[in-house]
C-alpha cells in the first residue's frame, strides 16, 4: 500500500514545500518555531521548513480529496460509465505504475530554501503539481457548472473576452521584466565599480604608505595611509548586501581608523597633505590664465579613469578640481564617487527588494491563472463532446453522478457503522463471558484460612 501511495505523497509534499517557500518569503507562514519550557517561558527557537510545510500540505490534501470527488463526476458528465472508468484509471495509474516500478524518482523539492526571503520561487518541477491542480480544479468546476446550468455558446464567447484580457498581461509582464533586468544589471555594475575603485585606491595608498616609511615622514596623512588600508580592504571584500548596510557611508569613514573617530579638522589636514603630495609628485605648470601643462604620466602619476572621478569634491568650501590631471593618489576623486555610488546601490537594492516581493505575488498569480486555463480547457471540452447538442433529458448528468456517489458513500458508511456495531456487540459478549468465568472460578476456589 505504501508503494502505491508514494507518487501521490511526493507530488503533494513537493507542491506544499514550494508553496511554503513563497508563503515564508511573504511572511504569511513562517518556518521559525519557538520552544516553551514547562514554566511557560520561551527557551529557544529553531527553523524547520519541513515542519512549516505541513500547513500548506494539509490544504493541498483537502483539495486533492475534493478533486477525487469531482473528477469521476466529470468523467460521468463526459461519457457516463466509460468516462468514470477512464478517469479512475488515470487517477490510479501512478500508483499502479509505482507498484510495477515504472515511476521514475522525481524530485519536486528545491535545491535550497531561503528563510523569510522573498523572491525565492522554489523548484521549477515543484511548480508543476500546483499548476496541474489549479488546471484540474478550474476544469472540473467549470464542466460541472456548465452541465448543471446549461451554459452554451454565448457563455463561451463572453469568457473569451476575459481570456484575451489575461493574454495582454503577458505583454505587461514582458515590459516589467525588461525594466527589472536593467535594474539588476545596473546594480551589478555599480557593485563591480565599487570593488574596482576600492582596489585602485588601495594600491595608491600602499605606495604612499611605503614612501612614508622609507622617508620616515611624520605626517598625519602617513598615519592615515597605515590605518586606512584595512578599512578600504574590508569595504572592497564585503558582499554587496553587507556593503550597502555596513560599508562606509560618509567622508569621515574613509579617513577615520576602525577603532575610533577623528575630528573634522584632522580630516581636512589629511586631505590637504594628500593634495600637497599630488602637487609635489605630479606638478601642474600654469602656462597662462586659461591653460596649464600636466606632468608626463608614469608609474606614480596617472590620470584617474573617468568612471572613478564622476563626483564633485569640496574642501574648506572650495571645489577640488582633480578630474583631468594625473595624480599620485586619487582620494579626492574616488571617495566622493564611492559615496555617491553606494547611495545609488542602496536605492537600487530597495527597488529590487520590491521586485522580489512582486515575483512571489506573480508566482501566486500564475497558480490562480492556471484555474482560468482550466476553465478555458473546459469550454473546449464541452464543444468536443457536444454538450449543446444533448437532449434535455440527457443533461445535468453531474446531478445524477453526485447522487449516485452520495448513495455509494452513504452505503459504505452504513456498512462500516454496522460492522462497528457488530464488533461492539461481539466485544461486549466476550467481556461478559470473561466476567462470568472469573466469578465461577472464584466460587470454586476454597477459602483461605
Amino acid at each position: 500500500m505504501s508503494t502505491f501511495l508514494i507518487p501521490y505523497a511526493l507530488f503533494l509534499y513537493g507542491a506544499a514545500y514550494n508553496l511554503q517557500q513563497i508563503l515564508d518569503g511573504l511572511g504569511l507562514n513562517s518556518s521559525n518555531f519557538i520552544t516553551i519550557n514547562e514554566a511557560g517561558y520561551i527557551n529557544g527557537s529553531y527553523w524547520s521548513p519541513s515542519e512549516a510545510a505541513l500547513v500548506p500540505l494539509s490544504a493541498l490534501i483537502l483539495i486533492s480529496l475534493v478533486l477525487c470527488f469531482l473528477l469521476p463526476i466529470c468523467g460521468y458528465v463526459i461519457a457516463r460509465t466509460k468516462g468514470v472508468v477512464t478517469v479512475l484509471l488515470l487517477m490510479f495509474s501512478p500508483g499502479f505504475l509505482s507498484i510495477l516500478g515504472f515511476i521514475p524518482n522525481i524530485n519536486y523539492l528545491p535545491d535550497s530554501y531561503g528563510i523569510s526571503e522573498a523572491g525565492m520561487l522554489g523548484s521549477t518541477i515543484g511548480y508543476i503539481p500546483l499548476l496541474s491542480m489549479g488546471v484540474l480544479i478550474g476544469w472540473s468546476l467549470a464542466l460541472i457548472i456548465v452541465d448543471v446550468i446549461g451554459l452554451q455558446e454565448r457563455f463561451r464567447q463572453a469568457f473569451d473576452h476575459l481570456w484575451y484580457l489575461f493574454a495582454l498581461l503577458t505583454a505587461v509582464f514582458f515590459v516589467y521584466e525588461l525594466n527589472v533586468s536593467g535594474s539588476k544589471s545596473d546594480y551589478s555594475e555599480k557593485d563591480l565599480l565599487s570593488k574596482r575603485a576600492h582596489s585602485y585606491l588601495l594600491e595608491q595608498v600602499k605606495d604612499y604608505d611605503t614612501l612614508c616609511r622609507k622617508n620616515k615622514m611624520d605626517l598625519v596623512s602617513c598615519d592615515w595611509a597605515s590605518y586606512i588600508q584595512p578599512v578600504i580592504n574590508e569595504n572592497m571584500a564585503f558582499h554587496h548586501k553587507v556593503y550597502i548596510s555596513l560599508g562606509a557611508d560618509t567622508v569621515k569613514d574613509y579617513y577615520s581608523p576602525k577603532w575610533s573617530a577623528i575630528d573634522a579638522h584632522v580630516i581636512e589636514q589629511i586631505r590637504s597633505e594628500l593634495i600637497a603630495y599630488n602637487d609635489v609628485m605630479c606638478p601642474v605648470t600654469h602656462i597662462s590664465k586659461n591653460s596649464q601643462q600636466y606632468v608626463k604620466e608614469s608609474h606614480i602619476c596617472q590620470t584617474t579613469p573617468a568612471i572613478y572621478c564622476n563626483a564633485r569634491s569640496e574642501l574648506n568650501g572650495k571645489n577640488v578640481d582633480v578630474i583631468t590631471r594625473p595624480l599620485a593618489i586619487a582620494n579626492e576623486c574616488i571617495v566622493p564617487m564611492l559615496l555617491m555610488n553606494k547611495k545609488q546601490m542602496q536605492k537600487r537594492s530597495e527597488q529590487l527588494k520590491t521586485v522580489k516581493v512582486d515575483y512571489s505575488y506573480r508566482w501566486l498569480f500564475f497558480i490562480l491563472f492556471s484555474v482560468v486555463v482550466g476553465l478555458k480547457i473546459a469550454n473546449s471540452t464541452t464543444k468536443l463532446f457536444g454538450f449543446d447538442k444533448r437532449e434535455s433529458n440527457d443533461k445535468r448528468r453531474s446531478i445524477t453522478a453526485f447522487l449516485a456517489l452520495f448513495k455509494l458513500l452513504w452505503l459504505i458508511f452504513a456498512l462500516l457503522a454496522r460492522l462497528l456495531n457488530k464488533c461492539k456487540i461481539v466485544a461486549s459478549n466476550v467481556l461478559k463471558g470473561a466476567l462470568i468465568r472469573k466469578k465461577i472460578h472464584n466460587k470454586e476456589q476454597p477459602p483461605i484460612e
